[in-house]
């Protein structure tokens, strides 16, 4: 929704045409020149850039005479079958935009080129998934414990995201789909020892792929486990000690 500066809703980008987005939108929260907190020199002062902006009107609207039309098409690599503009990429629509205004074929053809090479640039600069914020570097565990870890990643170009555990503890598994890592501290891990858990991120889009590593540090059984198995196994052995010369006695 598009909210001018009273706060009301003027409609959406889908249901209002550029201009009626610039005029009942984006006119509305032009700076009031009584309420500018820029810096002007000596002569020069907030109303007139204020006027300015008041009486410039973009041009909306382009049209290309029928004669120029297939210049202009073939300038900027627009089909003459594609009638529906929105269709066309963001480098021909500036291609021909370019031309209806200046009616410069030259010009128009550096703009597409221009444009081109802004797309490719941002293509390099592709930006691969990205982490959970909350994953820590290092997590202490204990013997015994049940580690669950989620290494769950974003990518601004793919809802799906493939996980791959890289480097990770003997017994240990990892969901591909939502990257949830799970492993049981075995009782005869080596007290103090830091195990690595590695994993990849890849989007489905692009490939493109980020990796992170986990340090888990082992540390002792806690005191209330070792005192719970304790407790069990005392238990085991008195109720064995009355059970079994009872079981004797039924046999003899």
């Amino acid at each position: 929704d598009l909210r001018d500066s009273s706060g009301n809703i003027v409609g959406t980008t889908d249901t209002l045409s550029t201009e009626q987005i610039h005029q009942l939108f984006g006119m509305t929260w032009a700076i009031d020149p009584v309420r500018s907190h820029f810096y002007y020199e000596s002569g020069d002062n907030a109303s007139f850039y204020s006027f300015q902006n008041q009486i410039y009107r973009p041009t909306f609207n382009v049209s290309i005479n029928s004669s120029n039309d297939s210049n202009a098409r073939d300038a900027c690599g627009i089909l003459s079958n594609a009638t529906d503009s929105s269709l066309w990429s963001f480098a021909q629509r500036t291609c021909y935009y370019d031309i209806a205004v200046t009616g410069d074929i030259a010009f128009g053809r550096s703009s597409r080129q221009t444009a081109e090479q802004q797309f490719e640039q941002r293509e390099a600069m592709r930006n691969s998934p990205k982490f959970n914020s909350d994953l820590s570097l290092t997590r202490s565990v204990r013997v015994g414990e049940q580690v669950q870890i989620s290494f769950q990643a974003t990518s601004e170009f793919s809802l799906t995201i493939h996980y791959k555990l890289l480097h990770a503890p003997n017994g240990s598994s990892l969901d591909g789909l939502t990257g949830e890592f799970n492993w049981k501290v075995p009782d005869e891990t080596e007290i103090s020892k830091k195990i690595p858990v590695e994993v990849s991120a890849q989007d489905a889009t692009y490939n493109l792929t980020s990796t992170y590593e986990v340090l888990l540090e082992i540390q002792p059984k806690s005191n209330a486990l070792a005192l719970a198995t304790s407790i069990i196994l005392l238990t085991l052995t008195f109720v064995s000690s009355f059970v079994l010369p009872s079981m004797d006695n039924l046999f003899f």
